[in-house]
């Protein structure tokens, strides 16, 4: 049994990446905890559901077109990266973002069009259709996330936590800067300017390193997209459908219950931090090894005994301090503690999954990982519907 921790926790660059990912997230998550705070109290209950409304809703749409570019970009160029093929990791990048580019801006211009219908049905009001142009705005920045795969894959951690950094710290202060002086509409405006700013430093590397240039390098990417791309395409879509648990709460709750739950979302959003700190960096050292035909099963056990340790903590604090916490922070968010409580807690059990279904998805094990992920947002899902139920009975 020592020797079995002693080699688990052997794995120093591991432990050291995974660190680093995670401190550099939530460092720049706190600026964008703090914007969130200030903006609840600012905007009220019925603001803010909107706010959040608005943000999960237009976060999703590049989810919704990303193809499977994501993953994909990550697993193939750590690969492509380790045997030193530049000239098909050049291929890869210019393929996906010729599709994705064209994906992006052709909806964003449809919305555009039925812009009141979209305002009419998640935000009950089409006076508010306003507010679905910074958000289409915010999509095609998120565009721009697209970097941060890249650099993921080449294994470049270092960049990546500046970049992760850069990118939540910039929104959480434009958010404050432009929503708390401005409003709603300019607090949107500054996620879109956060993605931008954030993103910067990436985009800045690959030009550079020349990964953005033209080649004719043999690489087949029909068989890529369409034995890889396509399936993690939808469990990407898995994955990345929390975002629309707000916008479909909206459509049968009262908005100040809204509130209460995107204030709770605030905390669960950062909590979330943690495991896809360890699955970042598990994905592309999984890839690797798996590429080489080595053993796999140390890294997964490495990232869940280190998880372990602060999902433990975490549901003591969560479910023995939470009143004190709110109420030090906004008492006027204190009759939503019930979905305080479970939400936040639900977040790091379900920390487990998001880690475990990475680690398939890097071993190509794309059936497997679709149903964790699946499994993964039902469950958040019906927790969330029960504490909104719940809460409304009290």
């Amino acid at each position: 049994m020592k020797q079995k921790l002693k080699s688990i926790f052997s794995e120093r660059e591991f432990f050291f990446n995974s660190g680093m990912v995670f401190g550099a997230s939530f460092i720049g998550a706190i600026f964008l905890f703090v914007s969130n705070l200030v903006l609840s109290r600012a905007f009220g209950p019925e603001v803010f559901g909107n706010y959040k409304t608005i943000i999960g809703l237009f976060m999703f749409i590049p989810a919704l077109i990303d193809f499977g570019a994501a993953p994909t970009l990550t697993k193939y160029i750590a690969e492509f990266s380790a045997k030193k093929e530049t000239g098909k990791i050049n291929k890869l990048i210019r393929f996906f973002l010729k599709i994705k580019g064209f994906s992006i801006v052709s909806v964003v211009l449809v919305i555009y069009v039925f812009r009141d219908a979209f305002a009419h049905m998640f935000l009950k009001d089409e006076a508010l259709s306003y507010l679905i142009v910074p958000g289409l705005i915010l999509s095609l920045f998120i565009l721009l996330e697209l970097s941060k795969s890249m650099i993921v894959g080449l294994q470049n951690f270092k960049l990546f936590s500046f970049s992760n950094f850069l990118t939540t710290a910039s929104i959480g202060i434009f958010t404050i800067g432009l929503g708390y002086y401005y409003g709603i509409y300019y607090a949107i405006l500054g996620w879109a300017f956060g993605y931008f700013v954030g993103n910067l430093p990436n985009i800045w590397y690959l030009l550079r390193r020349r990964f953005l240039q033209r080649n004719t390098a043999g690489l087949d990417i029909r068989r890529i997209f369409g034995t890889y791309s396509v399936p993690m395409w939808g469990m990407y879509l898995l994955n990345s459908s929390n975002l629309l648990i707000i916008p479909l709460l909206s459509l049968f709750f009262a908005q100040k219950l809204i509130g209460y739950y995107g204030f709770a979302w605030i905390f669960y959003s950062g909590i979330m931090l943690v495991p896809m700190a360890f699955a970042q960096v598990l994905f592309p050292k999984v890839s690797e090894l798996d590429s080489k035909k080595k053993d796999v099963k140390k890294a997964l056990r490495s990232a869940l005994v280190a998880y372990s340790l602060i999902a433990i903590a975490g549901i003591f604090t969560i479910h023995s301090y939470s009143t004190e916490i709110i109420a030090l922070i906004s008492s006027e968010y204190l009759p939503g503690l019930l979905i305080f409580k479970w939400l936040n807690s639900a977040g790091l059990l379900l920390g487990y999954l998001l880690i475990y279904a990475n680690y398939l998805s890097a071993k190509h094990e794309i059936k497997k990982a679709t149903w964790v992920f699946f499994v993964m947002n039902i469950a958040l899902f019906l927790v969330s519907v029960w504490v909104m139920i719940s809460e409304t009975i009290l």
